[in-house]
């Protein structure tokens, strides 16, 4: 509770003062003693109700600067909000981007694996069916004669270059096909190195 001001004090030391200067101005019979307390009373008032009207300006003002101040500082938290969000969803995107491009370039290279294994399984049939043709061919050089082994060796070496050539042009349909795959793979790798 705060100490009232002296003007307050003086009003009601003046209003006392004023209700017993009419009481005796009534007794006395004299209006000068009773209307000298009741205007200054009134004066009082006057200045007092000026001094408070004053305050509440002063006070009006200085919560008007308050709330301004913190509406400023409520619309730059604002903006930095939104450009914190506006960054944080602009970094979510690259992340988003480079998840993207490490799926696609492991998903390249899963095709590559599996081209791989494709060539090596073909590779291992063709290595076990020419081993298998060798095998015969030797069982069967046992039992004939020199000439007959000339023609059947003939025969085989022709059969052999036949497979070679398959093997040939089998690789060269694969090649360029690694060689796309692994060109794919290096320039992906290279976007998501920068990004």
């Amino acid at each position: 509770m705060t100490t009232p001001h002296w003007l307050e004090i003086t009003e009601y030391i003046s209003l006392a003062t004023a209700t017993l200067g009419t009481i005796a101005a009534t007794a006395t019979q004299q209006i000068a003693v009773g209307l000298t307390p009741i205007t200054l009373t009134i004066a009082l008032n006057l200045i007092n109700r000026q001094r408070i009207s004053q305050l509440n300006q002063q006070h009006k003002e200085s919560e008007a600067l308050q709330i301004a101040s913190l509406n400023e500082r409520f619309n730059q938290l604002e903006i930095n909000s939104q450009q914190i969000n506006l960054k944080t969803q602009q970094k979510l995107t690259q992340h988003q981007n480079s998840i993207d491009k490490m799926e696609s370039l492991t998903q390249l290279l899963e095709n590559l694996e599996s081209l791989s294994q494709q060539i090596n399984s073909q590779n291992q049939q063709q290595f076990e069916a020419l081993k298998q043709t060798i095998v015969s061919v030797q069982t069967q050089l046992k039992n004939l004669t020199p000439k007959q082994q000339i023609v059947k060796l003939e025969d085989t070496i022709a059969l052999l270059h036949q497979r070679l050539g398959q093997l040939e042009e089998q690789n060269q349909q694969i090649n360029p096909q690694i060689q796309e795959q692994l060109a794919e793979i290096k320039k992906r790798s290279h976007y998501c190195i920068n990004a």
